[in-house]
C-alpha cells in the first residue's frame, strides 16, 4: 500500500461526506468506501452515493494506493474501458500513458496470479488450485470440461459424468439445479385440509396427479388471496392470515355432473375434492352421454362407441323461450312444432361491421343502418393483408383497416383499390 495515495483517498471521501445529504441531479452510483475485496461490508456506514465522475476518481485513487492488488486494478481497468450511456455525464478520460501503465500492470498481475497453476475439482466438487508439477503427480487425472456434477440415484452419491451420457440417462441422474428445486419448499394452500403448508413442487405434482385435479394451490409472493362476503377479493400477508378471520379464495372451478341432483353444474375444486363420490367429471378418455332411458352418465369412450349411448346434446338445439324469456335446450322436433313459442338464439339479429369504429358486432335487423353498418357477406370490402407483428396473412375489411392501418401491410393492391371505392 502507498500511504500517500491512501490518505488522498480518505480525504476525498471525507470531503464528500462533509456535504451532508446533498441533492444530485442526474446519474449516481453506489460506492463501497472500504472495498469488499478488502473485507468491506454492505453496511450503510460503508456505502456512499457518488456521481459517475466521483466514482471514477475514487477507483483511480484506490488503484494508485494498491497498485499490486489485482482485484482493485482489474476493477479500475473495467471502469476505464466502459462506454457510459449518453444520458450519463462523461467521466474523465485517462491519458495514453496512464492507460498504458494501468493495462500493462493489470495484465502482468493476471499473468503472475495464474502462471503455472491448474484449477481442478475433487470428488466432492470443491475447487483445488495446484501447480502444474503438483497436478501431474496428483490423482486428478481428469478435467471438468464437458462434464456435469450430478447426483446418482442408484449409487446415492455426487459424481462427474459426461454431459451426453447425462442427457441419455436423465432418469438416473439429477443435476444440481433440479436437486435444489427438489429440496426447496413453497407455500401451498390445501383445498382438502384447508391449511397452508410448505411442500416441494415434485411432491405437489405427485399429489395433484393422484387426486386428478388441483388440490394444492400455490401462494404468490407469500400472500394469501381471500374473498369478501360481497364477492370481492383481497390479499393478506402469509404472517397475518387466519382461517377463522379470512376466507380463502379458491380460484379453480370445474363443470361436473351431480349424481344426487342429476344435472350438470359448475363447482369449486375444493368442493369436488370433499365430495368426489357425489360428482362425475368429464375426464380424459370419458364421455358424458345419455343411455336408452335418457339418463346422463359418464362412460368410457369404448362404451360410448358401442351405440348404446348418445351425446348429451344429440337431437337438442338451443332456443329462446318467449314465455319464460330465457334460453333453453329442446329437441329439434319440439322446436319445429312450436315455432310460435321458440325462436333461434340469433333470430332477428345480423352480424355487421361498424363503419365508424371498424368493430364486428351483432345487432338487431331493425337497427341496421347502411350509413353506419356494413354486412359481413360483402366480399368487395375485403382485401388480403399481412400482420406486421405476427407475420400472418388475413382478409380484413376496409373499415377495419382504417382503424388498424399501422398494424397491417397490404398484399393485394387490386382488391384494396376496389374496396376504397365503397
Amino acid at each position: 500500500m502507498i500511504l500517500h495515495h491512501k490518505n488522498r483517498y480518505d480525504r476525498f471521501i471525507q470531503s464528500i461526506k462533509a456535504k451532508g445529504n446533498r441533492v444530485i441531479l442526474g446519474y449516481t452510483e453506489k460506492h463501497h468506501i472500504q472495498p469488499r475485496c478488502l473485507k468491506g461490508n454492505d453496511s450503510p456506514d460503508n456505502v456512499i452515493t457518488l456521481t459517475l465522475r466521483e466514482h471514477f476518481i475514487a477507483h483511480w485513487m484506490l488503484w494508485l494506493a494498491y497498485p499490486t492488488y489485482l482485484p482493485l486494478a482489474s476493477a479500475f481497468l473495467q471502469m476505464a474501458n466502459k462506454n457510459p450511456k449518453t444520458s450519463k455525464p462523461s467521466q474523465n478520460q485517462l491519458s495514453s500513458r496512464i492507460y498504458e501503465k494501468l493495462k500493462t500492470e493489470t495484465y502482468k498481475l493476471l499473468g503472475e496470479n495464474n502462471y503455472n497453476k491448474v484449477y481442478v475439482k475433487d470428488q466432492n466438487g470443491n475447487t483445488v488450485c495446484l501447480t502444474k508439477e503438483e497436478y501431474q503427480k496428483s490423482s486428478f487425472n481428469f478435467h471438468t470440461t464437458g462434464k456435469l456434477y450430478v447426483f446418482d440415484t442408484q449409487e446415492n452419491q455426487w459424481i462427474y459424468i459426461d454431459s451426453q451420457f447425462y442427457q441419455q440417462n436423465k432418469h438416473r441422474y439429477i443435476s444440481q439445479i433440479k436437486m435444489i428445486q427438489r429440496n426447496m419448499r413453497y407455500c401451498f394452500y390445501d383445498c382438502v385440509t384447508q391449511e397452508i403448508q410448505k411442500i416441494s413442487k415434485p411432491e405437489v405434482r405427485k399429489l395433484n396427479k393422484q387426486y386428478g385435479y388441483k388440490r394444492l394451490q400455490q401462494l404468490q409472493k407469500k400472500k394469501v388471496k381471500c374473498i369478501e362476503t360481497d364477492g370481492s377479493s383481497y390479499y393478506v400477508p402469509l404472517s397475518e392470515y387466519n382461517p377463522t378471520k379470512h376466507k380463502f379464495y379458491a380460484a379453480g372451478t370445474l363443470v361436473v355432473f351431480d349424481v344426487l341432483e342429476q344435472r350438470n353444474k359448475k363447482i369449486k375444486v375444493s368442493e369436488y375434492l370433499k365430495n368426489q363420490n357425489q360428482y362425475l367429471t368429464s375426464t380424459k378418455g370419458k364421455v358424458l352421454a345419455k343411455n336408452s332411458d335418457g339418463i346422463q352418465q359418464l362412460v368410457s369412450r369404448k362404451e360410448y362407441e358401442t351405440g348404446n349411448y348418445v351425446g348429451q346434446t344429440k337431437g337438442l338445439t338451443t332456443v329462446f323461450d318467449k314465455e319464460t324469456g330465457k334460453y333453453t335446450q329442446i329437441t329439434c322436433s319440439e322446436f319445429s312444432h312450436n315455432k310460435q313459442r321458440y325462436t333461434g338464439p340469433n333470430f332477428g339479429k345480423v352480424n355487421v361491421i361498424n363503419k365508424i369504429t371498424g368493430e364486428r358486432q351483432q345487432i338487431s335487423k331493425l337497427d341496421f343502418d347502411k350509413t353506419i353498418y356494413a354486412g359481413l357477406g360483402d366480399k368487395s370490402q375485403y382485401f388480403l393483408c399481412k400482420n406486421i407483428l405476427t407475420g400472418k396473412e388475413k382478409n380484413i375489411s376496409i373499415y377495419e383497416w382504417n382503424k388498424l392501418k399501422d398494424l397491417y401491410e397490404i398484399i393485394n393492391l387490386q382488391q384494396f383499390e376496389k374496396a376504397k371505392r365503397l
